[in-house]
């Protein structure tokens, strides 16, 4: 007697395997997706930490300002993501309080400076000033 595959047997072998290989691409795609938006918030998070590091004081506060009249980076990737790239500064006094000590007052001011960019997120930073 011979023995031989049924069709059945080859189409359910078929079936699995071609429900294996679009497992595998949905897989392979959803990583990409990831991948990309990291490295998009990567990106980002590197715009506005030059612009806060590099520009803590000299720049126009409560107002936008583009990245490229800011930032001059030679690098191929980073110029063309910021050509366009707004960032929207607000400074906000929070807290000012004197403290006394025995022979001494100290001035505390703590501002909160929100840095916003249009459709992506914006972030704030706290600064504490002693005086």
């Amino acid at each position: 007697m011979k023995k031989s595959f049924f069709l059945i047997e080859v189409m359910i072998s078929v079936l699995l395997i071609s429900g294996i290989i679009l497992s595998l691409f949905k897989i392979k795609s959803n990583n990409l997706n990831f991948l990309n938006k990291y490295n998009t918030n990567t990106l980002i998070n590197s715009s506005f930490s030059i612009f806060m590091l590099n520009n803590m004081n000299t720049y126009d506060k409560n107002e936008k300002q583009y990245l490229k009249d800011i930032i001059n980076i030679k690098n191929t990737n980073i110029p063309k993501y910021i050509k366009d790239t707004k960032i929207q500064v607000k400074d906000k006094k929070i807290l000012d309080k004197k403290i006394k000590l025995e022979d001494t007052q100290i001035n505390l001011i703590t501002y909160e400076s929100t840095y916003t960019m249009p459709n992506e997120f914006s972030k704030k930073i706290y600064t504490i000033k002693l005086n």
